[in-house]
């Protein structure tokens, strides 16, 4: 069962953990999150958004994604999804610029392969230069 288990104080953050006191609902965390202490990220909250694609408002739907975002439920921190291009795509995953958003094409199991495939996307690229341009030289 899924209780809410939190700290009331100015300085005390709230978090949604899975109840370790129990079959309780609404129960009370009786240990003070420490600022001073690492945080063990030992239980987790995510939040997924799937999103029906239109070409126009009330238009048919001609894609599907999901928006996933995962932190964890004592601390809040936010997690880095790592290794996936940053962007949008309707082909492969892709991040958002502070990789914490998952953006991801979804297809129900009956659509046909190339289901969402004919709408725009976007991809950002992080490029590192050594020298700067010269006078007459064109910059990146």
């Amino acid at each position: 069962m899924i209780c809410c288990c939190s700290v009331t104080g100015p300085d005390q953050p709230r978090a949604c953990v899975p109840c370790r006191h129990g079959d309780h609902v609404n129960c009370q965390r009786t240990e003070p999150i420490d600022p001073d202490v690492a945080c063990e990220h030992m239980d987790f909250g995510s939040v997924v958004e799937v999103n029906r694609i239109t070409q126009s408002d009330g238009g048919p739907v001609i894609a599907y994604s999901a928006d996933v975002k995962v932190e964890c439920a004592h601390c809040g921190e936010q997690f880095r999804f790592i290794g996936v291009p940053a962007g949008l795509s309707p082909a492969h995953p892709t991040v958002s610029v502070d990789e914490t958003e998952l953006r991801v094409p979804i297809r129900p199991a009956s659509a046909d392969p190339d289901f969402g495939l004919g709408i725009p996307g976007f991809a950002i690229q992080v490029v590192e230069r050594t020298t700067f341009p010269t006078e007459g030289e064109t910059p990146l």
